[in-house]
């Protein structure tokens, strides 16, 4: 026969000492502690990497030491760029466009355009890819110097002025007239002049003006044939014919403008070494001595833009590349060459030639990873935890739970790593602990929820008495996998539309129109997956189905397909539902919605409402019903009643699930209804009954531990084992009776009591115990009749 351990077994089909009744039920929170070093927020000395200078550097892990930190996450790794020069031009010193100075603050080109103006524009392959701006920044290079500076403004080229083709206006009846205009124009703006020849006898008299009032002349005594001064500006005519009196002349001035943008003015003066001299020149200055090829040489000038960018992870010019690299060991190596997206240069990558790096990222905090521990305040949070926010889980997710505790402590337990040996090393330590109830894991995989519940059942087992329950919040995926398998796209009415899936089975899998369709999938340089998303139009058959718009290419070879769903908000219920149902267990409480808004007005993870339930119902008796109770520390759950109807709800609470919902806006979020996944009966559904039970159970292990291979099975001591259950349950009765909650047993009796005939070192006892349900309906019928 297989060895028993002398032990005490409570069976819950279902104190003497007060202190053998009370069993506390705190709640646990087990999640990742981060500690977040975030650029912006923290120190400069926690965040910053790097004076980056093009090449490659290797740089630690800033903010923290190997010693009492575990792994970095990698995802929530980026690196920012502080005063980047990015470079979107640069020339080549003795190529046909040559740039040099043009005065002290000066650099010009007879022929590149650094700026759109007017007529005149940039030139691809010759000019700047963009306009250059007032600020961008200058690289002046030739030889050993070189001048960084930053563009103040622009010179422009000089369009001479000029005077234009005389014209007779209509209704002249001259004859023989020929009429020349001449002169240098000196005016400052544009007009045209307008020349009135009036005719006495043989004399000419000119009466001049223009069309916008700038200038004016005359009456001038006139010789036809001699060139006549019009207006203050330079310009001229000349006649000569047999002009009529009252004859018009119009004659158009042009003034001198500005052309294409040739120079830019520069916020430093050019030294000597970098001026545009002929061969001719001293061969020394001021700052020494200047290579003679530096006279008959440009300047490579290079331009940049000055900003603050965000360095992507991936160099998504170069495939296969990246900017920078994650060691978790040894920090972050900034690669050399990186590349950035600026506004204003849309899609094209510019290389990266200088900045501040400054990194932002958080790493697993060890200090709480192999012990649970406790706090009692939310003001103690912050100077124990570190940072209150949801990216650091659980700091965010204990001070939630205090928020609700009313005072009650809250234990918690870091992981070691946020893994599967995080979670498993973490159920390891609970094993070990007796006060710990509500276990809220701050996760949404799956696997490590059943981690989870496999280390409830185990502690809930005949003999190890150590009941407790979990929280939890499944997450409801964006989209639902409808089937998957090979299928041909090929044209139909000149569109590559029509899908062909070879082996059927459409129909069976109720794909339907509006679903997703995923082809052509691909592995690029990266290593990652995408793929191509199209919108079934129609299915015609269990093979065959066409899409609203298709591939540009045809797949003519059966190629692997995915059809993806977004479910109706109907068929969304029903999936919650199905994922409380799975687990049909009292031990669960699965919290709907998957995420919150908190009272900062950030969105937040479902499992930060299930850690705040835990505290709220630690901090009222184990038979205290908590529905319709307010939680605090959230502002809205827009995935409630703002999202589905009320018949929706329900379905989801059919499901067994705890449904935290608001009335209205600005209301304070409640519970719904108080149910764990098993929906069964009132017995197993009612969180306040079953917590009930467990404390019943507490109650009665506790105070029989003392015997446990103590004493003989003899009748007397048969009878005070019945007198110890009946103190137990009359004083853990007595201990937690409120007026809301009323008595935590109604009635109880030991029906049976005595030795096991086959195990007969085994007491067995059976009580019959009734508990309080909560009074979830009241039904009222009202008789009227007239008086």
């Amino acid at each position: 026969m297989a060895y028993t351990l002398p032990q005490v077994i409570v069976r819950q089909l279902f104190v003497q000492r007060l202190s053998e009744v009370v069993q506390p039920f705190y709640p646990c929170i087990i999640g990742p502690h981060w500690k977040l070093i975030r650029y912006g927020t923290e120190t400069s000395d926690d965040t910053f990497l790097a004076t980056y200078d093009g090449t490659e550097q290797t740089v630690a892990w800033p903010g923290h030491t190997a010693a009492g930190y575990g792994a970095v996450d990698e995802d929530y790794v980026q690196v920012d760029a502080v005063d980047a020069l990015l470079r979107y031009y640069r020339n080549s010193s003795g190529d046909a466009d040559e740039i040099h100075d043009r005065g002290n603050h000066v650099i010009w080109s007879d022929t590149i355009i650094w700026k759109d103006y007017g007529s005149w524009t940039r030139q691809a392959g010759r000019d700047p890819t963009i306009d250059v701006a007032v600020g961008d920044w200058v690289k002046l290079e030739y030889g050993d110097y070189e001048l960084l500076t930053q563009v103040l403004g622009f010179v422009y080229d000089t369009v001479a002025s000029s005077v234009g083709t005389a014209t007779e206006a209509d209704g002249n009846s001259g004859t023989g007239m020929t009429v020349t205009s001449g002169g240098t124009y000196t005016g400052a703006a544009d007009t045209t002049y307008i020349v009135t020849i009036a005719v006495d006898g043989s004399d000419y008299t000119l009466t001049v003006r223009t069309t916008t009032g700038l200038d004016s002349s005359g009456p001038h005594t006139y010789t036809l044939g001699t060139n006549q001064s019009i207006g203050n500006y330079g310009v001229t005519i000349n006649i000569n014919g047999t002009p009529a009196d009252g004859d018009i002349y119009l004659v158009p001035a042009t003034a001198e403008s500005n052309g294409a943008i040739h120079g830019l003015t520069l916020a430093n003066t050019i030294p000597v070494p970098l001026r545009h001299r002929s061969s001719s020149s001293s061969s020394s200055s001021s700052l020494g001595p200047i290579p003679g090829s530096m006279y008959e040489t440009d300047l490579q000038v290079s331009l940049y833009i000055k900003d603050d960018v965000t360095v992507v992870y991936k160099k998504l010019d170069s495939p296969g590349d990246y900017n920078y690299e994650i060691d978790q060991t040894n920090g972050i190596t900034l690669n050399a060459s990186i590349t950035s997206l600026h506004s204003r240069t849309g899609t094209t990558y510019l290389p990266m030639e200088s900045a501040s790096c400054y990194v932002t990222y958080r790493v697993i905090d060890l200090t709480y990873a192999y012990a649970v521990d406790s706090l009692e305040t939310s003001s103690d949070v912050e100077t124990t935890l570190g940072s209150i926010e949801p990216d650091s889980e659980l700091p965010y997710a204990v001070y939630k739970s205090l928020q609700n505790s009313n005072g009650s402590a809250v234990k918690f337990l870091a992981l070691q790593s946020n893994d599967a040996t995080g979670w498993n090393a973490a159920v390891d330590i609970l094993s070990n602990e007796d006060e710990v109830y509500y276990l809220v894991p701050l996760t949404q995989t799956v696997a490590n929820l059943t981690i989870v519940k496999t280390h409830v059942d185990a502690m809930r087992a005949a003999g190890v008495n150590k009941w407790r329950r979990m929280f939890i919040s499944r997450e409801l995926p964006d989209y639902f996998s409808v089937t998957t398998g090979m299928a041909t796209v090929t044209d139909q009415g000149g569109s590559n539309i029509l899908v062909t899936v070879p082996l059927g089975g459409l129909i069976a899998a109720a794909v339907r129109s509006g679903d997703i369709f995923r082809c052509n999938y691909e592995t690029d340089a990266w290593g990652d997956t995408s793929y191509e998303s199209y919108t079934i139009d129609e299915v015609v058959d269990d093979d065959t189905m066409t899409l609203s718009s298709g591939p540009s290419s045809p797949v003519p070879i059966p190629a692997t397909f995915q059809i993806y769903r977004d479910k109706t908000k109907a068929e969304e219920a029903t999936q919650i539902a199905t994922y409380s149902s799975s687990y049909a267990d009292q031990v669960v409480c699965n919290v709907w919605p998957d995420e919150a808004t908190d009272d900062n007005g950030e969105t937040v993870a479902g499992y930060h409402l299930a850690a705040a339930i835990a505290g709220f119902k630690s901090s009222v008796v184990p038979h205290q019903p908590i529905t319709n109770f307010l939680i605090e520390g959230f502002s809205a759950v827009p995935k409630a009643s703002a999202y589905f109807s009320r018949t929706q709800l329900d379905t989801i609470a059919e499901g067994g699930t705890l449904i935290v919902d608001m009335e209205t806006d600005g209301a304070s979020p409640f519970i719904r209804h108080q149910l764990t996944t098993d929906y069964t009966s009132v017995e197993t559904r009612e969180l306040s009954v079953v917590v009930n039970v467990d404390g019943i159970s507490y109650a009665i292990a506790n105070t029989l531990d003392r015997f446990k291979g103590r004493i003989n099975i003899t009748d007397q001591n048969i009878e005070r084992v019945r007198a110890t259950i009946e103190g137990a349950i009359d004083a853990y009765s007595a201990l937690y009776l409120t007026n809301d909650a009323g008595s935590a047993v109604l009635s109880y009796e030991i029906t049976e009591i005595g030795r096991n005939e086959i195990l007969r070192d085994h007491l067995e006892a059976d009580c019959d115990v009734q508990v309080p349900a909560p009074m979830n309906v009241l039904d009222i019928t009202l008789r009227i009749e007239t008086g």
